[in-house]
């Protein structure tokens, strides 16, 4: 394989390690977003993710400020994984298009 070859080939088994960080990363954090409901006058915080076709919605009970915060960070992070592992993905593709093209 030639030099270009090698610096191809190294760059996929990078992508793919980091293709495996993200996606154990993604699966560490929670999905979906907050909603905030006020009823009566008071607010009560929902977690609503996507399974399959429905919707869920779970209550998250009595959280502080803080704690809403962390959670809200949390899924950020969660988006910015997934857009991530995106881009990686489709970097994975062009990259082995490369390498099958070079060894005709």
């Amino acid at each position: 394989m030639s030099v270009i070859g090698n610096i191809l080939q190294e760059e996929l088994e990078r992508l793919e390690n980091l293709k495996q960080l993200y996606q154990s990363n993604i699966e560490e954090l929670p999905k979906g977003s907050i909603q905030i409901k006020n009823i009566n006058g008071k607010t009560y915080p929902y977690l609503l993710y996507r399974n399959k076709n429905h919707v869920h919605t779970t209550y998250l009970g009595k959280l502080n400020q803080e704690e809403l915060e962390s959670l809200q960070d949390s899924l950020a992070k969660r988006k910015e994984y997934a857009s991530s592992l995106k881009q990686v993905k489709n970097q994975i593709i062009k990259l082995r298009k490369m390498l099958n093209v070079e060894r005709i």
